[in-house]
């Protein structure tokens, strides 16, 4: 499908004045440092690497605008409530203790690892 390009306020696609293809939408290069067996693995698995890292770039943002939100919300909360105690939080810590398992990685209801 061919398309009349127009300017945006991206800058120029290089396609200006002429019809455009999906040919003509430009993405930004950047180089990106992986060890070499990394790549091998990736390139043997038939993975796109530039999709896999916009992928996991992605999600990285993502995942720190949920902190940044998690963060202001604590802030709301401190402000409106006061600071947690020190009661709360050994019962906070004892609750995630149980909820989630030891520090060592096992889990509720999981054989010990040294049984």
């Amino acid at each position: 499908m061919m398309v009349e390009d127009r300017p945006s306020e991206q800058g120029d696609s290089g396609c200006i004045g002429q019809l455009r293809s999906v040919y003509c939408v430009r993405m930004a290069r950047v180089n990106i440092t992986l060890p070499d067996d990394l790549l091998e693995r990736a390139r043997a698995a038939g993975l796109n690497v530039s999709r896999v890292s916009a992928s996991a770039l992605s999600e990285e943002l993502d995942r720190r605008a949920k902190i940044d939100a998690l963060d202001i919300y604590l802030r709301e909360l401190h402000a409106e409530l006061g600071p947690v105690s020190s009661e709360e939080q050994t019962a906070a810590r004892e609750w995630a203790e149980r909820a989630l398992g030891d520090p060592g990685g096992r889990r509720p209801g999981h054989a010990s690892a040294t049984a």
